[in-house]
């Protein structure tokens, strides 16, 4: 565990864990992936749903773990598609060089 963990935001803390284990159950062939796995399917609906009703966050506001209007499943869903958003979809390198500063920040409550 890093030592500035507690002071993490939330999706960043929560989505990287999710991130972690959707993609080592993916490895290991015990999911057949996002898309294609009950658990994991539900939260692209999850998300779906928010977006219909115009209930997402803006992106400020989610990066800064103020989210809590949402209810819990909503919450996991959108912080675990917004973190594989961002490790997947940004240009390669950009993503793993804020993860490496994150990572490094001094354990501060200022960290968001």
């Amino acid at each position: 565990m890093l030592p500035n963990h507690p002071y993490h935001p939330t999706w960043f803390s929560d989505g990287a864990a999710i991130w972690i284990a959707e993609e080592a159950m993916i490895e290991r062939g015990w999911s057949p992936g996002l898309e294609e796995d009950p658990f994991t399917a539900k939260w692209i609906l999850l998300v779906q749903q928010l977006l219909e009703r115009d209930r997402v966050p803006p992106f400020t506001i989610l990066l800064r773990g103020h989210d809590s209007d949402l209810g819990l499943y909503d919450r996991y869903a959108l912080w675990g598609l917004v973190f594989r958003y961002l490790k997947e979809e940004t240009p390669p390198g950009e993503f793993d060089e804020f993860w490496r500063r994150a990572r490094t920040l001094p354990a501060t409550k200022g960290f968001a």
